[in-house]
């Protein structure tokens, strides 16, 4: 008989505590699965609950050791797993959050709650793969999780895949217009995409509504700081502070700014700090411990610079893994499929008159090779009135994308046989894209910036007769070397400079490829070297301007200020081209010869096909 009365007297408390809790009134609710605990305490289902709002209350230590309490009167139980997974995540402590969700959906298989938040651990411990398998599992069994359709979406736009990851973000964003973590993921979609303007602008649409965003604040000061709007960045860094004064993200940006003002010393330590955190995800961690390696190369100490670098890309490898496309052979492969292109009858095919006068005037093509001084180039070029510079846009892959539409089975033979009209369509192709990002005035010429475009060079040169070409040089160890220091947003090209031995291997395909293509096709080109730029610009930028048919314009000289005045800059060097010209870039190889030291055969043939001294990378 007290047995009954005992349970009519808890399944009372517990619904009135179930209503509590549903209504937000989370202390009352805490009060009630209490005293339901302290009455019957083995009913499993009341710890449970106890738990849950503990959890919510944020009393997580509370809530682990309740959920604790309710796995050891039924271990059977899918939910207790459950909940004592979330309240050691909320801790960090990913491994065992892991390890929790997975005992969880062995108990319960179609539980969509804890696909999602596997999904989340996983990616914190940067296993992207399995994350995003688990997001799908939770997607099949509800497709309208919101949730799991930002993180989905968050982790196509790390893998690379933009165009997917926007458009299941978006998606998540109408299904849960304010829901602050999906519009934070939004904004950095937008910015990986390249639309800063527009990542920028989502932020602050999400601080309006939520203004105790802490994440929201931390976002909006990176972008500040990367186009230079350092006054605000600040200002938006310490409102992130001051709501939650560890935020990783809040830290980085921190870190970027001090490296503006040269304080190297202080940025180390910071870095170090925040890499000894526990529960750093993985993602953080990268871009610290890449952070960490520019710092340390800026303080000389080549041995632990190496030694990061190293570590962070290879978390970065672990991320790109997570989309096929990103293997690095996809994309070596890609460029010899593109230089057989260039046949013996593509050199003899009569070129394509487009006529003198035709309107707008063929693009100038800055190509060559990622770290070889292209964007400090590009920002010169910009400041002449009569050039309007693209950087990095995907114009020209747009246009292969065509080509290969139309090309059939034998590529190398329909671009020697391209027509006047399919040739138009190319154009037509390249030039509807192009307008998306820039507009030309009248008598402006464009000049479309992608390094890796050299590989492309066959069907640029078929499709615009009369482009020009500038080839953009450097020594080969200093762009190797740099290429693999950098931290490039992951996509199928920049796979390959998640090591060393893989940034010589792309180094020697695409250059071999451009010396195939300068000796097969009559181009018009301007080898520009970095060397002699940063050593002599007035002299450099006046040859160039003869290569063009341009007058010589004063603005060429002050790259900086223009540089400043355009904002967003969509490469590793944005904070390099708002700064006078420096020359410590030059040569920094050498401090590393030990560590490039196993990729210097591959290398070497190239050193002295452009001219610089093999004794140099002896």
């Amino acid at each position: 008989m007290r047995v009954s009365t005992k349970r009519s007297l808890t399944r009372g408390k517990k619904a009135r505590g179930d209503a509590a809790a549903v209504q937000g009134r989370l202390e009352e609710a805490h009060g009630l699965f209490g005293q339901v605990c302290r009455t019957d305490p083995a009913d499993a289902e009341a710890w449970v609950k106890l738990a849950m709002v503990e959890r919510r209350l944020g009393r997580l230590a509370e809530a682990e050791t309740s959920a604790h309490r309710a796995l050891t009167l039924a271990p059977g139980v899918g939910f207790a797993h459950h909940v004592w997974a979330v309240a050691v995540h909320a801790q960090g402590r990913f491994p065992e959050a892991v390890e929790a969700y997975r005992h969880a959906l062995k108990c319960q298989p179609g539980f969509a709650d804890a696909h999602f938040l596997l999904a989340c651990a996983l990616r914190s411990l940067g296993q992207t793969r399995e994350a995003a398998e688990h997001l799908k599992q939770a997607l099949a069994r509800r497709p309208d999780y919101a949730e799991a359709l930002s993180e989905l979406g968050a982790l196509n736009v790390l893998a690379g895949d933009h165009a997917t990851g926007l458009v299941q973000l978006q998606r998540a964003a109408q299904l849960q217009p304010g829901n602050v973590e999906t519009q934070c993921n939004l904004a950095q979609a937008l910015r990986l995409a390249g639309r800063m303007p527009q990542a920028i602008s989502t932020y602050r649409q999400t601080l309006q509504s939520a203004p105790n965003s802490a994440s929201a604040w931390a976002g909006l000061a990176q972008l500040l700081e990367r186009v230079g709007q350092l006054d605000e960045s600040r200002q938006c860094l310490e409102r992130a502070r001051a709501l939650a004064p560890l935020l990783p993200d809040a830290e980085l940006v921190a870190a970027r700014l001090m490296c503006r003002e040269k304080r190297f010393e202080q940025v180390a330590a910071r870095l170090h700090h925040l890499l000894a955190s526990q529960g750093l995800a993985a993602e953080i961690s990268a871009e610290a411990e890449l952070l960490l390696g520019q710092v340390l190369d800026q303080l000389n100490r080549p041995e632990a610079a190496l030694d990061q670098f190293t570590r962070g890309k290879a978390r970065r490898s672990i991320a790109a893994a997570m989309d096929p496309r990103n293997d690095p052979a996809h994309y070596l492969r890609r460029v010899e499929q593109l230089r057989a292109l260039c046949s013996d009858g593509l050199a003899s095919a009569q070129p394509l008159d487009f006529g003198v006068a035709a309107s707008p005037a063929d693009p100038v093509f800055l190509i060559g090779f990622p770290r070889s001084g292209t964007t400090l180039l590009e920002q010169m070029l910009d400041a002449h009135p009569q050039l309007v510079a693209m950087d990095e846009q995907p114009a020209v892959s747009q246009m292969l994308q065509a080509f290969w539409d139309l090309a059939g089975d034998d590529p190398a033979g329909a671009l020697a046989g391209l027509g006047q009209r399919d040739a138009s369509h190319l154009r037509d192709v390249y030039r509807a894209e192009a307008a998306r990002h820039m507009q030309l005035g009248q008598h402006q010429r464009l000049v479309d910036k992608l390094p890796l475009n050299t590989a492309a060079v066959p069907v640029i040169w078929r499709v615009f007769p009369r482009a020009r070409f500038i080839f953009a040089l450097r020594h080969p160890c200093d762009v190797v070397l740099s290429c693999f220091m950098q931290d490039f947003a992951p996509n199928t090209a920049m796979a390959s400079f998640n090591s060393l031995a893989g940034a010589a291997r792309l180094y020697q395909a695409v250059m071999s490829a451009w010396l195939h293509f300068v000796r097969t096709l009559p181009l018009v080109h301007f080898v520009n070297r970095y060397e002699d730029l940063i050593a002599d610009p007035p002299g450099e930028l006046r040859r160039l301007c003869t290569f063009l048919d341009l007058p010589w314009d004063d603005g060429l000289m002050d790259h900086v200020a223009h540089a400043r005045q355009r904002g967003a800059i969509n490469t590793p060097s944005y904070q390099q081209v708002t700064q006078p010209i420096y020359r410590s870039a030059a040569d920094r190889w050498r401090r590393y010869q030990d560590g490039l030291a196993p990729v210097l055969s591959t290398l070497r043939p190239f050193i002295g096909s452009f001219g610089y001294t093999v004794d140099s990378a002896a």
